[in-house]
Protein backbone atom coordinates (compact mmCIF):
# COMPACT_ATOMS: atom_id res chain seq x y z
CA UNK A 1 0.00 0.00 0.00
CA UNK A 2 1.48 3.62 -1.02
CA UNK A 3 1.49 5.74 1.77
CA UNK A 4 3.97 8.34 1.02
CA UNK A 5 4.78 9.55 -2.54
CA UNK A 6 7.80 11.98 -3.22
CA UNK A 7 8.01 13.07 -6.67
CA UNK A 8 11.84 14.43 -7.72
CA UNK A 9 13.41 16.07 -10.71
CA UNK A 10 16.67 17.74 -10.92
CA UNK A 11 16.29 21.13 -9.20
CA UNK A 12 12.83 20.85 -7.36
CA UNK A 13 11.88 24.34 -8.41
CA UNK A 14 9.54 23.31 -11.64
CA UNK A 15 8.45 19.68 -12.22
CA UNK A 16 8.41 18.06 -9.17
CA UNK A 17 6.93 21.05 -7.07
CA UNK A 18 3.79 21.28 -9.90
CA UNK A 19 3.45 17.38 -9.88
CA UNK A 20 3.42 17.62 -5.46
CA UNK A 21 0.81 20.01 -5.73
CA UNK A 22 -1.26 18.32 -8.46
CA UNK A 23 -1.13 15.02 -6.74
CA UNK A 24 -2.03 16.38 -3.64
CA UNK A 25 -4.92 17.35 -4.77
CA UNK A 26 -6.09 14.28 -6.29
CA UNK A 27 -4.57 11.89 -3.56
CA UNK A 28 -6.44 12.99 -0.43
CA UNK A 29 -5.65 9.53 1.31
CA UNK A 30 -1.35 9.63 0.69
CA UNK A 31 1.04 11.69 1.78
CA UNK A 32 2.93 13.66 -1.29
CA UNK A 33 6.19 15.17 -0.93
CA UNK A 34 8.84 16.86 -3.77
CA UNK A 35 12.95 16.83 -3.91
CA UNK A 36 15.25 16.99 -6.10
CA UNK A 37 18.37 15.26 -7.20
CA UNK A 38 20.45 18.19 -7.96
CA UNK A 39 19.18 21.05 -5.35
CA UNK A 40 22.77 20.80 -3.16
CA UNK A 41 24.61 20.79 -6.04
CA UNK A 42 23.18 24.00 -7.49
CA UNK A 43 22.85 25.61 -4.62
CA UNK A 44 18.95 26.00 -4.81
CA UNK A 45 18.13 24.93 -1.27
CA UNK A 46 15.05 26.82 -0.08
CA UNK A 47 15.12 28.63 -3.53
CA UNK A 48 11.26 29.18 -4.57
CA UNK A 49 9.34 27.52 -7.17
CA UNK A 50 9.96 29.62 -10.49
CA UNK A 51 7.76 32.10 -11.56
CA UNK A 52 5.83 29.67 -14.52
CA UNK A 53 5.69 26.98 -12.09
CA UNK A 54 3.55 29.39 -9.75
CA UNK A 55 1.58 31.22 -12.47
CA UNK A 56 0.46 27.77 -14.01
CA UNK A 57 -0.35 26.45 -10.61
CA UNK A 58 -2.42 29.07 -9.62
CA UNK A 59 -4.73 28.96 -12.66
CA UNK A 60 -5.82 25.87 -11.89
CA UNK A 61 -6.24 27.01 -7.82
CA UNK A 62 -3.76 25.65 -6.78
CA UNK A 63 -0.44 27.25 -4.72
CA UNK A 64 3.55 27.01 -4.53
CA UNK A 65 4.00 30.25 -3.10
CA UNK A 66 5.20 28.56 0.14
CA UNK A 67 7.48 25.56 -1.85
CA UNK A 68 11.05 25.57 -0.81
CA UNK A 69 13.53 23.47 -3.15
CA UNK A 70 14.83 20.48 -1.34
CA UNK A 71 17.38 17.84 -1.37
CA UNK A 72 16.30 14.19 -2.10
CA UNK A 73 18.02 12.88 1.36
CA UNK A 74 18.59 8.50 2.29
CA UNK A 75 15.94 9.49 4.87
CA UNK A 76 13.07 10.88 2.37
CA UNK A 77 13.67 7.90 -0.10
CA UNK A 78 13.38 5.33 3.05
CA UNK A 79 10.06 7.09 4.36
CA UNK A 80 8.58 6.91 0.47
CA UNK A 81 6.62 4.02 -0.39
CA UNK A 82 7.42 5.21 -4.11
CA UNK A 83 9.39 7.58 -5.90
CA UNK A 84 8.15 9.04 -9.08
CA UNK A 85 11.06 10.95 -11.54
CA UNK A 86 11.08 12.51 -14.72
CA UNK A 87 13.99 10.72 -16.46
CA UNK A 88 15.71 7.98 -16.87
CA UNK A 89 18.55 9.77 -15.39
CA UNK A 90 16.70 10.21 -12.17
CA UNK A 91 16.17 6.89 -11.27
CA UNK A 92 19.64 6.55 -11.38
CA UNK A 93 20.49 9.71 -9.20
CA UNK A 94 17.86 8.32 -6.93
CA UNK A 95 19.49 5.02 -6.44
CA UNK A 96 22.47 6.35 -5.78
CA UNK A 97 21.33 8.70 -3.02
CA UNK A 98 19.68 5.37 -1.19
CA UNK A 99 20.44 1.57 -1.51
CA UNK A 100 17.05 -0.06 -2.35
CA UNK A 101 15.77 2.82 -3.82
CA UNK A 102 15.57 1.47 -7.25
CA UNK A 103 12.70 -1.08 -6.60
CA UNK A 104 10.56 1.73 -5.52
CA UNK A 105 11.42 4.52 -8.54
CA UNK A 106 9.32 4.63 -11.34
CA UNK A 107 9.21 7.39 -14.38
CA UNK A 108 6.17 9.78 -13.28
CA UNK A 109 4.92 8.99 -17.51
CA UNK A 110 5.28 5.92 -17.83
CA UNK A 111 1.49 4.95 -17.80
CA UNK A 112 0.98 7.50 -20.47
CA UNK A 113 3.42 6.80 -22.86
CA UNK A 114 6.60 9.42 -22.01
CA UNK A 115 9.82 8.13 -21.43
CA UNK A 116 10.79 11.06 -19.94
CA UNK A 117 9.43 14.53 -19.19
CA UNK A 118 12.39 17.13 -19.78
CA UNK A 119 13.13 20.08 -17.78
CA UNK A 120 11.47 23.10 -18.89
CA UNK A 121 14.01 25.77 -16.93
CA UNK A 122 15.24 28.68 -18.47
CA UNK A 123 12.68 28.37 -21.37
CA UNK A 124 9.32 30.44 -22.24
CA UNK A 125 6.07 29.96 -20.79
CA UNK A 126 5.00 28.27 -23.57
CA UNK A 127 6.80 25.70 -23.28
CA UNK A 128 6.14 24.94 -19.56
CA UNK A 129 2.44 24.58 -20.58
CA UNK A 130 3.02 21.93 -22.85
CA UNK A 131 5.48 20.32 -20.18
CA UNK A 132 2.66 20.60 -17.63
CA UNK A 133 0.18 19.53 -19.84
CA UNK A 134 2.48 16.17 -19.84
CA UNK A 135 2.77 16.68 -15.54
CA UNK A 136 -0.79 16.73 -15.33
CA UNK A 137 -1.98 14.07 -17.55
CA UNK A 138 0.90 11.97 -15.78
CA UNK A 139 -0.32 12.72 -12.24
CA UNK A 140 -3.97 12.16 -13.46
CA UNK A 141 -3.03 8.43 -14.96
CA UNK A 142 -0.95 7.49 -11.57
CA UNK A 143 -4.04 9.02 -9.51
CA UNK A 144 -6.22 7.06 -11.14
CA UNK A 145 -4.30 3.60 -9.97
CA UNK A 146 -3.24 4.62 -6.86
CA UNK A 147 -6.62 5.98 -5.20
CA UNK A 148 -8.32 4.38 -2.29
Amino acid sequence: MINRLTVVCSGNICRSPYAQVLLNDLLLDIEVYSAGVLVATHNLNDHPAVEHSQTLANELGLSLSEHKAKQLTPELVERSDLILVMTHEHIEQVAAIASGARAKTLLLGQWIGVGEIKDPIGKDLEVFKQCFATVEKAANSWASRLKR
